[in-house]
């Protein structure tokens, strides 16, 4: 057996609708085991305090019009109170185009690459981690690099390789790019990739007189974000092969241990040079 829920509309404020809900509660539950009364505007939503409410319940189980009376005489409180008393959701963040998920990524790196010298290597490690982690999709680039045996391996293990995986994708930033000399970092487009829902960013990397195309391919992530999977030096060397072709054929040779240490003796490596 349920008390029933009466509901009660009127206006607030500024001629807003204003709607007055009783909660539902097993009657066993006693006095104090009623709830509070709800008021529903189009821009909060409020509830009276027990007090108020325990009065206008038991008004109702005596009689429905006493109650009604009771509502009606807590409308200018209700009134009263601010808008802003549960502010409304925030807008759904607008999903970032291919293009300027790399072009971030990039800004992030060249202002990095101007402090590297006074930040040193665990600074620059530090400076990009956060952002190499929301560009790159770390977790599916060691499932790609680790191949076909990657399945095999214990839930455990696969935990500490992605770690050390992730740990030397941003040492190999941090390590790669110490300093700023002039360098630019040009985003030329994006095309269709080579599966359905991917995307091929072009950019090339400008020093001195030389461009050495960077070629960034992306996929939708589980977050339903772009991120890059894989990078083609010159447009066309797939660093995930030469990944693949390394780190998948220790581990179908010598096991996940084997390869978790080779993941972390190239970051040591990365950090001393």
């Amino acid at each position: 057996m349920h008390i029933p829920a009466p509901a009660f509309a009127g206006a607030g404020s500024g001629g807003n609708p204003v709607v007055f809900q009783l909660n539902e509660t097993p009657a066993s539950a006693g006095v104090f085991g009623v709830g509070c009364m709800e008021i529903k505007r189009h821009d909060y939503n409020f509830r009276i305090p027990c007090a108020l409410c325990l009065t206008i319940v038991a008004l109702f189980l005596v009689s429905p019009e006493a109650a009604r009376a009771a509502t009606e005489t807590a409308k200018p409180a209700i009134a009263a109170v601010p808008a802003t008393a549960i502010p409304p959701s925030p807008p759904a963040v607008e999903e970032q185009a291919p293009a300027t998920v790399v072009k971030r990524f990039y800004d992030i790196l060249k202002g990095t690459m101007k402090e590297g010298p006074s930040l040193g290597f665990q600074g620059r490690y530090r400076r990009l981690q956060s952002s190499v982690e929301q560009s790159f999709d770390l977790d599916a680039m060691m499932r790609m690099a680790a191949g076909p045996a990657w399945p095999q391996v214990p839930a455990a293990q696969q935990k500490g390789l992605l770690r050390a995986f992730r740990a030397f994708s941003i040492s190999t930033y941090a390590s790669r790019f110490p300093r700023y000399a002039g360098e630019r970092f040009q985003v030329l487009g994006e095309r269709p990739g080579p599966a359905a829902d991917e995307k091929i960013v072009e950019t090339q990397l400008v020093s001195g007189g030389d461009k050495t195309g960077l070629h960034y391919r992306m996929r939708k992530s589980r977050d339903g974000g772009w991120k890059i999977v894989d990078v083609y030096v010159n447009g066309t060397i797939s660093e995930m092969a030469a990944r693949r072709s390394e780190f998948g054929s220790v581990l179908r040779q010598q096991g996940p241990e084997a390869l978790l240490r080779l993941l972390r003796q190239k970051s040591d490596q990365l950090a001393r040079s």
